[in-house]
């Protein structure tokens, strides 16, 4: 921040970033205390806005106390909420991972450096939520950050330019959308894991980026719930099937004039049984947002049945992540429901079930042919996608120390 100086880090950074998004327009480049207390402090009065809707920070704050953690990360989250904007931001590159990385609202991003994950923050965070929550190929995660905020850039121009077919420009644009597809085209490393409460893996996330695989799944299409219900999960039928890969921006609104709300359910429903493959491996990500000036999550949960059995496959149902993660092999070819349910109860912002009767989310889908049995490490190499002409504006913060040479924000 220097007149006259140049930051070598900030240097890295954008050209990590500049490598994969080439035909970038334009690049606004902030010292990072000039964004967090001019830009967008939190405070009403003095909040300002800015022509971007991808936010690189390869930065973060030193503290690793849960209560600065969670009170650092509000404006971040009441700003990404309000305007549409992703943040992507570095996890840090030991211990665990540091606010704003911990952001409900954005991405964290580690690093896969010569094979592991050795030197890169894990989690869950003091909270016990699911970061980080992909891996991008570099030495540090200041310098992985900036390679998934390229892939978004390049997403968003796709989404912007139509390529997900006519009409979806404004939903294929949402952050949310671009999210969901960046976790679920990642590539899953040998060793990766994740539980039902446990969405994202606790070094990998949702695994290593693959921009190649998002942008085919965003080019897929946008397909809207087969059926849907109220109250408690029950078998579903329609005569509507959708194609095995795809992804949806979708609302729940209950409208019921009372404190307590039922249970909504969205049904996407999947005929794979006429074809000649021998299995399927699943994967599918659902993405919501914390809500501006909320400190609770709705509580969105993602199942997989058998629709001819009414048998449930699989579920991701953790009560504190916004993200829900399902990744299931050797599915045999038949009928599957993907079911999206946001459970209900009493409407309150003190501590009850319900953030909000309304809520937003997005869905990323694949059932993936199986060509081997094995799932491996992947291949360093990049398939191309088609380049962006005039990607929207990214954020770089620079000009300043990385990781823990920052100092600590004055209070």
């Amino acid at each position: 921040s220097v007149v006259g100086t140049v930051s070598g880090e900030a240097t890295a950074v954008g050209s990590n970033f500049a490598s994969m998004a080439p035909g970038a327009a334009e690049v606004l480049n902030y010292e990072v205390y000039n964004f967090i207390d001019e830009i967008y402090d939190g405070e009403e009065e003095d909040q300002q806005t800015i022509p971007a809707e991808i936010i690189n920070q390869s930065w973060s704050y030193t503290d690793k106390n849960q209560t600065d953690q969670a009170s650092y990360d509000v404006p971040f989250d009441n700003y990404a909420a309000e305007t549409n904007t992703l943040f992507v931001t570095s996890a840090g590159d030991d211990g665990v991972v540091l606010s704003p990385a911990t952001m409900y609202n954005g991405i964290a991003v580690a690093a896969y450096n010569n094979g592991g994950s050795a030197g890169t923050a894990s989690g869950p965070t003091y909270g016990g939520r699911s970061k980080p929550d992909i891996t991008a190929i570099a030495n540090e995660t200041s310098f992985s950050a900036p390679e998934v905020s390229a892939a978004a850039a390049v997403l968003l121009e796709a989404a912007q330019r139509g390529d997900a077919g006519p009409g979806t420009e404004s939903d294929a644009s949402d952050a949310r959308v671009l999210k969901a597809l960046l976790l679920n085209g990642a590539t899953k490393p040998t060793g990766w894991s994740n539980t039902p409460t446990q969405p994202l893996d606790p070094n990998w996330g949702a695994g290593i980026l693959n921009v190649y695989n998002s942008y085919e799944n965003l080019a897929a299409g946008e397909y809207a719930p087969t059926s849907s219900c109220a109250g408690s999960l029950h078998s579903q039928s329609s005569t509507t099937v959708l194609p095995n890969e795809g992804w949806d921006l979708a609302s729940f609104t209950n409208v019921r004039p009372i404190l307590y709300y039922e249970g909504q359910a969205n049904y996407y429903q999947f005929d794979l049984s006429s074809s000649v493959a021998s299995s399927f491996t699943l994967s599918s990500t659902l993405i919501w947002w914390l809500e501006a000036n909320q400190t609770q999550i709705n509580n969105i949960y993602l199942y997989l049945y058998d629709s001819d059995t009414g048998q449930q496959i699989a579920v991701s149902d953790s009560t504190v992540d916004n993200v829900q993660q399902l990744y299931v092999t050797d599915l045999a070819p038949g009928d599957y429901d993907l079911v999206v349910y946001k459970a209900g109860g009493l409407l309150t912002t003190n501590g009850g079930k319900m953030a909000s009767a309304t809520d937003t989310y997005a869905l990323a889908f694949n059932f993936a042919p199986n060509t081997s049995s094995s799932v491996s490490t992947p291949a360093l190499s990049i398939q191309p996608v088609p380049e962006p002409s005039e990607i929207l504006l990214l954020i770089a913060a620079a000009g300043v120390p990385v990781l823990s040479g920052m100092r600590r924000r004055k209070s």
